[in-house]
């Protein structure tokens, strides 16, 4: 951005402001897409990101509200109890496109047939709760038109994963692992188990 100012000299205002917040494109990497295919799209992605849409887009959006309304203040707890003993006696849902298994490839060597999804009822065999898979495109719908917030899953980078309240876009719930991986295992949801289990 460039605004004109006296003296006919510009300010350049991209190099005086300070990041605030970004927003991850985590793709299914066995798709075979181009940048311009990205770009011509609509909520970060036109489809191809692994969540997306118009739901998990109002999420982060309420979520850079929060941290803006909070002035500096702003400060993300691993676990917030409340929301969790919430999730407790409810329902995780859990978008496919978590399950895709994006290990072993690369943008450089796209893989024509996709492997198979990951498995749910292993992964989330200790799971102490009640869990649903739902497709991103039932998500961003529930997201959008519930009257009653939900509490989905994402792994919005190779080593964290997130619990967001769907009607606040609050990360109830956030881990970073010391390790990347390129899909989930069961092993990443020690952490978020470990809190469902501790609340009374």
């Amino acid at each position: 951005m460039k605004k004109k100012i006296a003296l006919g000299k510009d300010i350049n205002f991209s190099q005086l402001s300070t990041p605030l917040a970004s927003i991850n494109l985590i793709f299914d990497k066995s798709e075979s897409f181009t940048v311009e295919d990205v770009m011509n799209g609509e909520y970060f992605g036109n489809g191809y990101p692994l969540y997306c849409g118009t739901g998990i887009f109002k999420n982060y959006l309420q979520g850079f509200q929060t941290f803006l309304k909070a002035n500096g203040d702003y400060s993300m707890t691993e676990c917030n109890k409340a929301e969790i003993k919430k999730l407790k006696n409810g329902t995780l849902y859990v978008p496919a496109s978590i399950l895709v298994d994006n290990s072993g490839i690369t943008f450089s060597n796209y893989k024509k047939n996709k492997k198979p999804a990951l498995d749910a009822e292993e992964i989330f065999a200790d799971y102490p709760s009640k869990y649903k898979v739902i497709s991103i495109k039932d998500l961003n719908e529930k997201i959008i038109n519930g009257d009653e917030p939900i509490y989905y899953i994402s792994k919005p980078n190779t080593n964290i994963i997130v619990v967001t309240n769907s009607q606040t876009g609050e990360l109830v719930f956030q881990h970073t692992f010391n390790e990347s991986l390129d899909k989930l295992v069961k092993r990443n949801l020690k952490k978020l188990i470990s809190n469902l289990e501790d609340v009374k």
